[in-house]
């Protein structure tokens, strides 16, 4: 089993490593106005993909030589499609593929990733359906993977100010912190990817494992078997969703927990995510909880956190005993 950035991996192994992902063949920008590809999978999304599509179209895209968005709907049973075609004629080309079937995520992104490496496309945009990029974050981030020469980058998510206040708003939101302060300030190579806004350039992945749920993390995993340059666009900021009730953010709390387990057992790597370093470093993941913390999150938020984790492991157990395809999740609704 191979662990990335673990305290027990070599000093030769770090180096090796750093070195993959300064390779200078990966660090040599695009000298044209790169193509871009916007992927938006969606099950089920009417509430949400109208906001994150008309987001989008109104983003700068002036410095794009080409710019295509594609919605991959899988099994819609509501009116995600009509949302979608009221917008096709906007300005920039959209088009639906539309799966009779809900297949998962995983297989969206496949879709995706082969119509990125059959095309004339550089990079692969993927947004969630149900999350809401800022003004200018595709230029942020498109501008940080060819300046800096990564094959795969993410953006930051973060909770809107209009949906905080609640414990479970407040919680979501110390959670998303977390993410940000590791990715930010961690002391390892670009450690993780958020598959909230994530940007990937052509050519080093083909597909994903139909069993992949988190799939910024087997990306990541991807990247580093690859030797190709990870990296984190603290600009390109990305507005998530929130879970309308405490049971329903225990659920996807719960999913991203066995995304990693899965990845544990299908590809024998521990993601490399801030959990995995309570063992490895836990003074560095008491720094990322002290640096998050200082968003001014209440001592009983953070103790409530505490407890919705714990569900969370429990719940996750749970779904992995009695669901034999565990990721074709219920449906989660968000505020």
């Amino acid at each position: 089993m191979t662990e990335e950035g673990a305290g027990a991996t070599t000093q030769a192994q770090v180096s090796r490593r750093l070195n993959n992902f300064l390779r200078p063949a990966e660090q040599l920008p695009i000298q044209r106005p790169p193509k871009v590809l916007i992927g938006i999978p969606a099950f089920n999304e009417e509430s949400h993909i109208g906001k994150c599509l008309d987001s989008i179209l109104a983003q700068s895209v002036a410095e794009f030589a080409a710019l295509e968005i594609l919605v991959v709907a899988s099994g819609c049973t509501d009116n995600t499609r009509a949302v979608v075609e009221s917008r096709m004629d906007s300005g920039i080309p959209l088009s639906l593929i539309e799966e009779k079937e809900r297949t998962g995520k995983s297989r969206a992104l496949s879709l995706l990733l082969s119509r990125l490496n059959n095309s004339d496309f550089d990079y692969l945009i993927v947004i969630s359906a149900d999350s809401v990029p800022a003004e200018n974050a595709l230029r942020y981030l498109i501008d940080f993977a060819v300046r800096t020469g990564s094959s795969l980058s993410c953006g930051s998510p973060s909770v809107t100010r209009t949906e905080r206040g609640s414990v479970r708003n407040e919680i979501a939101a110390f959670l998303w912190s977390l993410h940000n302060a590791y990715l930010a300030h961690s002391p390892y190579a670009a450690p993780h990817c958020c598959d909230e806004l994530m940007c990937i350039k052509k050519g080093f992945v083909t597909r994903i494992p139909e069993y992949t749920i988190n799939d910024g993390s087997y990306l990541r995993l991807a990247a580093n078997r690859a030797g190709v340059k990870v990296g984190y666009c603290e600009d390109a900021r990305v507005y998530v969703a929130v879970p309308s009730t405490g049971k329903e953010l225990v659920e996807q709390r719960a999913r991203v927990l066995l995304g990693h387990v899965y990845q544990i057992r299908k590809e024998r790597a521990i993601p490399s995510v801030l959990e995995g370093r309570l063992l490895s470093n836990p003074l560095y993941v008491l720094r990322v909880i002290s640096a998050a913390n200082r968003k001014g999150l209440k001592l009983s938020h953070l103790f409530i956190a505490g407890i919705f984790e714990f569900v969370s492991y429990f719940y996750m157990f749970c779904k992995i005993f009695t669901d034999r395809t565990p990721w074709l999740w219920r449906k989660v609704s968000t505020e």
